[in-house]
């Protein structure tokens, strides 16, 4: 029987891969089975029913209502479309109201002569001028999200922000009580690693040795910390101070124990704070550490975000995982292409990041054994108490499989890719 792998379903239909995911998340299209990898695949049947799907999107019927047509796979019902016509008057009332909200950001955006391309930044402070909250926004992207998906997705990658954290946003704007649930599944796999990504001292002090000259006492950011394994030994060898910032406070309490122990604490300043919006002046940094966490900004984005912080001739100091070898097996490509679209090589990134306003001192690889020591082992071993405890927890489970998936996929595959140190410096 043909079988179609999710990218070339997407393909054939002109529809995003995260599209047909989020179709699998809300059960409307899953996949008929997996691959021996674990890989999505699709049916010819599969195929005839994302066709229909597409034909009662294009006629404006909701994903709840279209499952339900399925379900009793007959045509569209009167009492459906009775519902799709209310539902319809009350949009028009809706689009008014967003009429007058589009019609005063753009009143915001034009006020200066030369209009700035609307990105993230500008964006957020649109709506806020417009009089909404967290909360007005949070209702804006669900609002977004239930009624065009692929419309949503397209719109916040226009902001300039990386795949990921569209797909993130959007999965808080469908359903944020069962992503907070799977995300405290993560936590609970990674707060007690020694690391949160793979990594280790040798190499964070390798790193350290190519930047060169710092001030005595430089002021450090160490963005996305996690516990601070590399925050505490950045204090070790610096002096100064290093604010440490992560989104997460059990990771900051336990990394302000750890430096209490260590005689550390008076250096290092915890912070909980959100990477996207950095609560610092621009030029407040002599030194940006951001090693395994620019991953959740993208890269060259994180780049020239990052950048702003950085006083002149600041130094910037990134791991980004990247292809090794240009010609990956189709299994690893499409683990990678869905888990972090933005990966590519060495050179490219080297491109980028004199692209984005930095000279390159140096880069190097992580060894292998930097995922194994302080992450991947000790994350087998806590993966085999969670999976116990939570026999039977569907969603558990499944965040614990994609974690072991993972690891399965490195210790087969680790010579196509790998973490890459890049040391950077603010160009002149």
């Amino acid at each position: 029987m043909p079988t179609y792998t999710i990218s070339r379903l997407a393909r054939q239909f002109g529809l995003s891969r995260s599209t047909l995911l989020y179709y699998d998340r809300i059960g409307l299209l899953p996949p008929s089975g997996r691959s021996a990898a674990g890989y999505r695949y699709y049916t010819e049947a599969d195929a005839e029913r994302l066709e229909a799907i597409c034909t009662y999107r294009q006629a404006g019927i909701s994903l709840k209502e279209i499952d339900q047509v399925l379900a009793t796979r007959q045509s569209p019902q009167i009492t459906v479309l009775k519902e799709r016509l209310k539902a319809i008057s009350q949009e028009i009332l809706d689009l008014r109201g967003q009429q007058r909200l589009i019609s005063g950001l753009l009143k915001t955006a034009t006020r200066d002569e030369v209009l700035r391309p609307v990105d993230k930044s500008l964006w957020v402070e649109m709506l806020r001028q417009a009089g909404m909250d967290e909360e007005g926004m949070r209702r804006w992207h669900m609002a977004f999200e239930q009624r065009a998906p692929e419309a949503h997705h397209e719109f916040l990658l226009s902001l300039g922000i990386s795949e990921k954290e569209a797909i993130q946003i959007r999965m808080l704007s469908s359903s944020m009580e069962r992503n907070q649930s799977m995300m405290e599944y993560f936590y609970q796999v990674y707060e007690r690693l020694p690391r949160q990504g793979p990594g280790d001292e040798a190499s964070t002090l390798k790193a350290l040795n190519c930047i060169g000259s710092l001030p005595a006492s430089p002021m450090i950011l160490d963005v996305g910390c996690g516990t601070g394994a590399q925050t505490l030994t950045l204090a070790r060898h610096l002096g100064g101070t290093i604010v440490a910032v992560d989104n997460h406070q059990p990771f900051l309490d336990r990394l302000a124990g750890d430096a209490g122990e260590q005689s550390l604490r008076a250096r290092i300043e915890p912070r909980l704070a959100s990477m996207f919006e950095l609560p610092f002046e621009p030029g407040s940094f002599d030194l940006i550490w951001a090693e395994g966490s620019i991953y959740f900004m993208g890269f060259e984005n994180g780049l020239r975000t990052l950048r702003f912080f950085l006083r002149e001739k600041g130094a910037l100091v990134a791991s980004e995982v990247s292809w090794l070898k240009s010609d990956p097996p189709e299994n690893v490509k499409t683990f990678w292409e869905a888990e972090y679209p933005a990966i590519t090589t060495i050179d490219e990134n080297l491109r980028k990041s004199e692209a984005a306003g930095f000279t390159v001192i140096d880069h190097f690889t992580l060894p292998a054994e930097s995922w194994w020591a302080d992450f991947y082992r000790p994350q087998e071993a806590r993966l085999d108490e969670l999976i116990d405890r939570y026999a039977g927890n569907a969603d558990a489970i499944n965040v614990f499989d994609q974690c072991r998936r993972e690891i399965e996929l490195f210790r087969n595959y680790s010579d196509y890719y790998g973490y890459v140190f890049y040391v950077l410096r603010q160009a002149g």
